[in-house]
């Protein structure tokens, strides 16, 4: 399924992912964010995963396979302008559209999300052709991961009550050797 031009495409966009520092931050403050919520709606071990910068997929910037089968794909962006169309040699609506393509050739359950900084972009509607499997969501961009918590106090207490430590550097410590169990950043839950 994957042409000699995607495998090309995929190699460099997965290198621009994990060289990109701004860009990275974002995504494991928001890694963070969404191993908290696993953690509160998934207390027990549920054989929940998440990876970043997969690198097969079209969108590659977290990666959660649900013990029930289902996949979420999400597509990370902290910019000053963005649109479907935005990209410098494959847009983001062809991005979307390629993942979904691959999916449905696979007949798996799968879902695609965008995620994004700025709340000035108007990212509706969503393209027709991946309208029906995709969701997009603001999420703001944090410098730290204090700030976020400073933003954002049912997540401050979620970790709290989780983890049971009320330091905020150990708290950090923690989820992010959670994050950063092996070289490929991968969780399991």
């Amino acid at each position: 399924m994957f042409t000699i031009e995607d495998r090309k495409y995929l190699n460099n966009k997965n290198r621009g992912g994990i060289s990109n520092s701004k860009g990275n931050s974002y995504e494991n403050l928001y890694a963070v964010y969404k191993i908290a919520l696993l953690l509160k709606h998934y207390p027990n071990n549920d054989g929940t995963s998440l990876t970043a910068q997969v690198k097969d997929a079209f969108v590659d910037d977290l990666f959660i396979s649900h013990n029930s089968g289902t996949l979420d794909f999400y597509q990370l962006k902290n910019v000053a302008s963005l649109t479907w169309l935005s990209g410098a040699s494959h847009t983001l609506e062809y991005d979307f559209r390629r993942q979904k393509e691959l999916m449905e050739a696979e007949e798996r359950s799968f879902s695609l999300f965008l995620i994004y900084s700025n709340s000035e972009c108007d990212l509706t509607p969503i393209p027709i052709a991946i309208s029906d499997c995709t969701q997009i969501f603001h999420f703001p961009y944090f410098p730290s991961l204090n700030r976020l918590l400073l933003e954002s106090p049912d997540l401050k207490m979620l970790l709290k009550t989780y983890l049971q430590f009320r330091h905020l550097k150990m708290i950090n410590y923690l989820l992010w050797q959670l994050f950063c169990l092996d070289s490929g950043n991968h969780w399991n839950h």
